[in-house]
């Protein structure tokens, strides 16, 4: 093992990474930017569909391997592809081992850029009760870990 691989396992710091579930049979209606470039650069799977066993299996390889320990998810509220993902096919795959998760609630999504926050109480309330008990929901020191963006001033 090569110095850096070494020091990476043995890091008692946990490299996490943004995980986008929401790639579904029609990948972005075939309408994206590197399928657009000359030659295309399509993605190494294909345009997959993020649900797919073996999708989330290579997924949990790479992360692996390049010593990723945490997939912040992003989250557009209950009952959307991306909760239904989640909670269907990543959270309960036969490979999840020791990968933890953790939500990032897409603020602009839920409040309507800010403007309506009637929905955070509940969305909230769901996480807790769907995810935040889960044994590979992230906690540091005890702590559950939930990011969301703030808004910025214009």
């Amino acid at each position: 093992m090569r110095s850096v691989e070494r020091e990476m396992a043995t890091s008692p710091y946990t490299i996490g990474v943004y995980y986008y579930p929401w790639y579904g049979d029609n990948f972005h209606g075939g309408r994206y930017m590197r399928n657009q470039l000359v030659p295309p650069q399509y993605p190494t799977l294909g345009e997959y569909d993020d649900r797919d066993e073996a999708v989330i299996a290579q997924h949990l390889v790479w992360s692996r391997q390049a010593h990723i320990g945490l997939w912040v998810a992003s989250w557009w509220g209950p009952n959307r592809r991306e909760d239904r993902t989640l909670l269907n096919h990543i959270l309960p795959h036969g490979d999840l081992g020791d990968m933890q998760i953790a939500l990032f609630y897409e603020t602009s999504g839920r409040t309507r850029n800010f403007e309506d926050f009637s929905d955070v109480r509940a969305d909230i309330a769901y996480m807790a009760e769907h995810y935040f008990d889960h044994a590979n929901y992230q906690r540091i020191d005890g702590c559950l870990l939930y990011t969301s963006p703030s808004p910025r001033d214009s």
